[in-house]
């Protein structure tokens, strides 16, 4: 579960960069990476623009995604073991 360590949000692993900052490597998302509130979703031959999300759509669509995750019976079985 990524965090970017700029704006303190969750972000999909998508949307994040391994960067190196003062001798650290620290997960920053791409939106506080690029200074920008909106991307742009490209095709695999990044010539069809395929969408485009918003950084608060983002995060709040990535926190609903795990929370369905922990509602999985399966995942809240193993959850609950350890």
């Amino acid at each position: 579960m990524p965090k970017c360590v700029k704006c303190n949000d969750y972000f999909h692993p998508d949307y994040c960069i391994e960067t190196n900052i003062r001798g650290d490597d620290v997960i920053i998302c791409l939106f506080c990476r690029l200074d920008k509130k909106e991307l742009t979703i490209v095709d695999e031959d990044d010539k069809t623009i395929t969408g485009k999300v918003l950084k608060k759509e983002a995060t709040v669509n990535y926190k609903r995604y795990l929370d369905d995750l922990i509602r999985q019976p399966n995942i809240a079985k193993t959850i609950s073991k350890e």
